[in-house]
């Protein structure tokens, strides 16, 4: 539906309501909470705009009954494509757009059963239909809320005239060629405690675009009825109901079949279905008829019609499959089907096939030509060792009746050939795959795959389906102590005779034991480099060692290298790194099936200060003649400092980054003072080559 609305309604629910069914009642229910939103769209016709909006709640359903709407149309565009900047605002209603009275839609359209349906739903005082139809049964309950909000915009939806009783419908002649608006349209319920919200749609006057013509049209005919379908989901947006048609007289002249508006019930999302049926009965068999659907668009327009279909009634035989009712096996090896079929239908049909499959469920194929409706019996003189049969009358209206199958199976004691080329892999998960090469005996009929731990002990038959193809999945443990895992197949016709066992295929099972985790054993820490020591794994099949580092504040590990356990190294220096930085490390084995040993011997190291280069500071206060310098000197005896990196409190309240000195200087004055305050100063020295020093114990002063 266009306003994304659910209804779950019968097809002839227009029908059954009329103008009698409209109770007298004065008032319509006030709203006490009104919702906040509505929907609106709108279409223009070249000389006039249609704007068509729905409550989207029962609230604002109830609302807009009692208060109504109003309409605002703004001047975006001019008629000579100039942006307005600041759009014109016009109200285009004088009174709120509201429903018409119960008496006004019982004078003017009351013949009109969707403005009865929208009068019932807002005035009536119950929803109860008292026509006499069966039909009625399903709305007979509809005695809420709910469900008058549902079946009124329903019926907006299906009629122009329904929308524009129930105040849905605003149609703006006073616009221009080539000019572009926006309609608003606001719930005036703004003296209740409710905020209602406004909707607005964009549209172009010159906008004009015909309404498309409903798509892939099919029609399918079978005995007298015809279903017809159409795509549906493709149209969603643009029709709420459909019109069918039909011809008798080759297309000519077409008449509408269908009494009320054919809707979708179901929603498109809900269901793998695009497609919308209508089903019609045709009068006559064997008669050309055609058919064609318009759709219907909420702004009242009938599309022009798809294209056309058309077919004819096929009429359909009861009781008329033959039944086969003997099949003798001949000297020669042949066999020889017979069937009955009653004589009185011989003329409602063109002749019989004989059918043949190897499996009463198989697929059939025909091995006679058609034979007369008088005969009665067919000998195959080329079956296999089983077979199935089954006999098929075609009437003349093009239906096949087929008998139930019946089976023969001509004797065989000798088995297929054992089957070759087998071969298979198995992954770390314990899935084998096995493929060989097909057998190509005629009767052949399935193969049977064998399992073995021990190439000399008893294989074991492992499926329990039959199995056609030339593959088949198995899974098998893996934690138990043998390396190797043995499968056979043998091959079966459809006497059931057997092949020999194939030659066994061994197959490795993959490493899942992951190798012992080697361990960090001996560390020393310089001021910009660790080294580390680790004792290697113990298992025998480790490939490699492989070294990780997790940074300080750092979740993810980062491999600084890779030993080849050829090499037995096992020692390694990792450099660049911070002074006073805590690292951790960890050393990991992989062995020869890629599994790595588990990582929970990890390490943490912290870079030392650097000896020699941790030179004392002394730092000295000079408090200013006048209270408001502090002056600030500091002395250390190495050379190779690079930077001063002066950090300042005022009472205590944490260190900040007052100076970075880079020249020789080792004394500045701090002028950001005030007397009464305690002032706190502390010296860090950074080397030439980036290391930092340790922090200067605190010297404070206070003016």
């Amino acid at each position: 539906m266009i306003f994304k609305k659910i209804y779950i309604l019968i097809i002839g629910l227009a029908q059954i309501i009329s103008q009698s069914l409209i109770a007298q009642i004065p008032d319509p229910p006030r709203a006490t909470v009104p919702g906040s939103t509505v929907s609106v769209i709108a279409r223009s016709f070249g000389d006039s705009v249609m704007v068509r909006w729905a409550p989207n709640s029962i609230e604002a359903w109830t609302g807009g009954n009692t208060y109504g709407y109003n309409v605002f149309r703004y001047l975006v565009v001019d008629e000579n494509t100039n942006v307005i900047n600041r759009p014109i605002k016009e109200k285009l209603n004088q009174n709120p757009v509201r429903p018409l009275s119960f008496e006004t839609i019982e004078k003017l359209y009351s013949h009109n059963s969707y403005a009865a349906i929208v009068a019932q739903a807002i005035y009536g005082n119950t929803f109860n239909l008292n026509d006499h139809s069966e039909n009625v049964s399903l709305i007979n309950q509809a005695n809420d809320l709910s469900n008058r909000y549902s079946f009124s915009l329903f019926a907006c939806d299906i009629s122009l005239t329904a929308a524009y009783s129930h105040g849905l419908l605003f149609v703006d002649k006073e616009v221009k060629y080539g000019e572009k608006y926006v309609y608003c349209i606001k719930p005036d319920w703004n003296d209740t405690i409710s905020i209602s919200d406004s909707s607005l749609v964009f549209i172009a006057v010159n906008d004009t675009f015909p309404v498309p013509a409903p798509v892939d049209v099919y029609a399918r005919f079978d005995n007298k009825i015809t279903e017809i379908s159409w795509e549906g989901k493709l149209m969603q947006d643009i029709f709420t109901a459909y019109h069918i048609e039909r011809s008798d007289d080759q297309g000519m002249t077409f008449k509408r079949v269908n009494k009320n508006p054919v809707i979708n019930t179901t929603s498109f999302k809900e269901t793998k279905l695009n497609r919308i049926i209508y089903v019609d009965t045709v009068p006559e068999f064997e008669k050309e008829y055609y058919y064609r659907v318009r759709g219907v668009t909420p702004f009242g327009e009938i599309s022009k019609p798809s294209e056309v279909v058309s077919g004819k009634g096929k009429k359909m035989l009861v009781g008329v499959n033959p039944m086969i009712i003997k099949s003798d096996r001949l000297p020669e090896g042949q066999i020889d089907v017979k069937w009955e079929f009653p004589a009185e239908y011989e003329k409602e049909i063109t002749g019989f096939t004989v059918e043949r499959s190897d499996a009463a469920e198989g697929i059939f194929a025909r091995i006679s030509d058609t034979l007369d409706a008088g005969i009665r019996n067919f000998r195959d003189k080329e079956p296999s060792g089983v077979n199935y049969y089954q006999v098929c009358a075609h009437s003349k209206s093009g239906y096949a009746y087929c008998s139930f199958p019946s089976l023969i199976q001509l004797p065989d004691s000798i088995p297929p050939a054992v089957p070759v080329g087998l071969e298979g892999t198995i992954d770390s998960s314990g899935t084998v795959r096995l493929k060989w090469f097909s057998n190509k005996e005629k009767d052949f009929k399935s193969y049977r795959i064998y399992r073995s731990n021990y190439p000399d002990e008893d294989f074991v038959l492992i499926n329990s389906q039959m199995i056609t193809k030339t593959s088949y999945v198995d899974t098998i443990p893996l934690n138990n102590l043998n390396n190797y895992i043995y499968y056979a197949i043998s091959a079966q016709d459809k006497n059931y005779n057997e092949s020999g066992k194939s030659v066994p295929l061994k197959i490795a099972k993959p490493d899942t034991i992951s190798p012992v985790a080697p361990r960090i054993s001996d560390y020393q820490a310089g001021p910009d480099r660790i080294r580390l020591e680790w004792i290697p794994s113990s298992s025998d099949d480790v490939e490699k060692h492989c070294m990780y580092r997790r940074d300080q504040g750092n979740d993810e590990w980062k491999l600084l290298a890779v030993f080849d356990t050829v090499e037995e190294i096992n020692t390694y220096v990792d450099s660049g790194l911070v002074m006073g930085t805590t690292y951790a490390y960890l050393v990991i084995a992989v062995d020869a099936a890629g599994l790595e040993s588990e990582n929970n011997r990890s390490v943490s190291v912290r870079t030392g200060i650097a000896t020699g280069l941790n030179p004392s500071v002394v730092l000295r206060l000079i408090p200013g003649a006048d209270g408001k310098s502090v002056e600030i000197r500091w002395s250390f005896k190495d050379s190779e400092i690079g930077k001063v990196l002066i950090y300042k409190s005022v009472d205590e309240d944490g260190y900040v980054l007052f100076k970075t000195i880079t020249d020789r200087s080792k004394k500045i004055t701090d002028t950001i003072v005030e007397p009464g305050h305690t002032y706190s100063y502390r010296v860090q020295l950074i080397t030439n080559s980036g290391v930092r020093m340790k922090i200067s114990e605190p010297a404070a002063i206070k003016l």
